[in-house]
């Protein structure tokens, strides 16, 4: 199977949480560099940053195990950012001196301290800290089923909310369109009560006028007929009146 040597022993394909070939395959390792010919791993990116000891990945049953796992496989145990760190500090200027021997140990005890005090801390209080554990777990565990249940509720309620304002659009169209009808009757009721009136008044004025003028025909026509009377009358009057002066000047003679 696949071996590699690490500062902790030799990584076999059992060590990786009892994994086969392909399992492995599937963590993405990748044990040949070419630049400098030795065997790393590449890291996954499904996984979280190397390195990763905080209390809150190390306390709980799960992530103790895990990092456990990681720290035995040295999947995470890589030098290569750290070699090249060193390296490049070595090649800038050296600005300062470094500090004395004294000073390297009063810092390395200053550092042992703490982390003895932290260890400490976390052996002390363990049962404090998987106890907050749980209460997060379940604080995160309620709030996120009331965050389900509310966004449920604020989905029904959004859909209630559609289904009113369209009951009420729809009653006020409704209502609209019944005001619409009526308007259109009742301008379609004067609008042809106008027009009848109009009617009416046109009919008046025609009859009025037809009237002048039939009077005006009228009176001239009887007046042309009263014309010819009187020329017809004048020359009969004068026709007898000749007669009868024909018939004296013969009863003298």
């Amino acid at each position: 199977g696949l071996t590699r040597t690490t500062t902790r022993g030799t990584l076999r394909d059992g060590d990786l949480g009892r994994k086969s070939t392909a399992d492995a395959a599937d963590l993405d390792l990748n044990f040949d560099d070419p630049d400098n010919g030795e065997q790393r791993p590449r890291r996954n990116p499904l996984c979280w940053a190397p390195n990763d000891y905080r209390p809150n990945r190390v306390v709980g049953n799960s992530a103790r195990r895990t990092t456990q796992a990681l720290r035995a496989s040295g999947f995470f145990n890589t030098s290569t950012h750290r070699d090249a760190v060193i390296s490049s500090k070595k090649k800038l200027p050296q600005g300062k001196p470094r500090p004395s021997r004294n000073v390297e140990n009063i810092a390395a005890e200053r550092i042992q301290r703490t982390y003895r005090a932290w260890k400490m801390y976390c052996t002390a209080n363990k049962d404090w800290i998987e106890i907050t554990s749980v209460c997060a777990v379940r604080i995160q565990a309620n709030w996120r089923a009331y965050f389900i249940r509310r966004r449920q509720l604020d989905k029904a309620a959004r859909q209630i909310q559609r289904m009113a304002r369209g009951f009420i659009v729809r009653k006020t169209l409704i209502r609209h369109r019944a005001a619409v009808r009526i308007s259109r009757v009742m301008v379609g009721y004067l609008c042809r009560k106008e027009l009848r009136r109009v009617a009416a008044a046109v009919v008046d004025m025609q009859r009025l006028v037809r009237g002048h003028l039939g009077r005006m025909y009228a009176r001239a026509v009887r007046e042309q007929k009263t014309a010819v009377c009187s020329v017809v009358q004048k020359t009969w009057r004068a026709h007898l009146a000749r007669k009868e002066w024909r018939q004296q000047e013969r009863e003298k003679e």
